[in-house]
């Protein structure tokens, strides 16, 4: 059996308490953005507009992404802090909570999304002949988000969970 590494030890050096910590993230950082490189291929086999259309619109959804990261975090944040205080019922409401989160704000994301998808792509300054392919995929990838939110939000809360 594997010894647990005591974060509040003071004779562990501090490189090995932010590796341990860290290394989680760096893996999930290191899938997705080979993710983002298969997808780019994949995309890349279907033709020049093809790729165009997803390049247009690939920064509004990193920054959807970073949004429902900020949201995993806001939910993360006091179930670890309540579960460290030993506030487990605490834990578990805000938990709770989360669910209801998940769904307005996906829900709520997926709208706006789906609203401003026509009209996105030439606010971008996007060639007319790539518009309703990036409208296309914009909105055909908003229909994931509440999932999407979900596993970050889930994920999130059973990493402060340990």
């Amino acid at each position: 059996m594997r010894k647990k590494l005591n974060l509040l030890d003071e004779n562990v050096k501090l490189p090995k308490i932010l590796w341990y910590i860290a290394w989680p993230a760096v893996l999930e950082q290191t899938l997705l953005t080979m993710v983002s490189y298969i997808d780019t291929a994949m995309v890349g086999s279907l033709g020049n507009n093809a790729t165009s259309s997803i390049g247009v619109v690939s920064s509004t959804i990193w920054l959807i992404n970073g949004i429902f990261a900020a949201i995993a975090v806001g939910f993360s944040v006091p179930v670890g802090r309540n579960l460290g205080a030993g506030n487990i019922e605490k834990a578990k409401s805000i938990a709770k909570q989360s669910i209801l989160g998940i769904i307005i704000f996906g829900a709520g994301i997926t709208a706006v999304v789906q609203v401003i998808a026509p009209f996105l792509p030439a606010w971008l300054g996007a060639d007319p002949e790539i518009r309703a392919d990036a409208t296309a995929y914009l909105s055909t990838t908003s229909v994931a988000y509440i999932f999407t939110l979900s596993a970050n939000v889930c994920s999130g809360i059973l990493r402060v969970a340990g």
